[in-house]
């Protein structure tokens, strides 16, 4: 790849919860930043392993699926 430089820390995993604000973007933990040397404009490879829901759209799919069943 021309004009990037890849950088791999083998072993080291950081796992955490953000949240997307309005316009898509997450916040990558500042703890997290300091111990791989994120820096801005750099990009991170994401891999998403699970969804979690705010509560009240929870309940809603919840609602619905209780709505077909009487259907």
């Amino acid at each position: 790849m021309v004009g990037w430089s890849v950088c791999s820390v083998s072993g080291v995993g950081e796992v955490f919860v953000a949240r997307v604000i309005s316009d898509g973007k997450v916040t990558v933990p500042r703890r997290v930043r300091e111990v791989l040397r994120i820096e801005k404009g750099d990009y991170v490879r994401v891999t998403i392993t699970e969804v979690i829901r705010k509560r009240e759209q929870r309940q809603d799919r919840r609602r619905d699926k209780r709505r077909l069943k009487k259907e």
